[in-house]
């Protein structure tokens, strides 16, 4: 994990001082960080839906299985991730995830819940384009 300690004015800067001085660490940027969370939210959910596969908890809607639940929770992630990315000022937002958050959302979707694919991209469609939408606004 990179470390960047942050200099206080250029007083007396030990940690004994009367000011009350203590550094502050800051692990990397914004970025970085809904990385590291995307990653691991995705991982967490796999497992969830493994496990609840393997113990018999995972619904079985349409003709759906435990692929189809995995693309649909993992799209579900992506888009959300997608989300914070455009309505943050300081996190450059990226259209790839946002497709690929689509893609999986929808094909999940389709085979669980008897969605008709044919609406897919549409519904794409509407989705990149209120994204461009509200990272215009948000830019204002």
């Amino acid at each position: 994990m990179d470390r960047q300690i942050i200099d206080a004015p250029a007083q007396d800067q030990s940690p004994s001082a009367s000011n009350g001085y203590k550094p502050a660490v800051q692990t990397g940027n914004s970025q970085e960080q809904l990385n590291r969370i995307a990653i691991a939210s995705l991982l967490i959910v796999a497992g969830l839906v493994l496990l609840a596969n393997q113990l018999g908890f995972l619904p079985a809607f349409g003709g759906g299985g435990i692929w189809e639940w995995m693309a649909l929770i993992a799209g579900g992630v992506l888009l959300a991730v997608s989300a914070v990315r455009v309505v943050s000022p300081d996190v450059e937002a990226n259209i790839g995830v946002l497709i690929l958050g689509g893609i999986l959302l929808f094909t999940g979707a389709s085979q669980i819940l008897d969605f008709d694919p044919d609406t897919f991209w549409p519904a794409l469609l509407i989705i990149i384009g209120v994204s461009v939408l509200a990272k215009r606004v948000a830019d204002r």
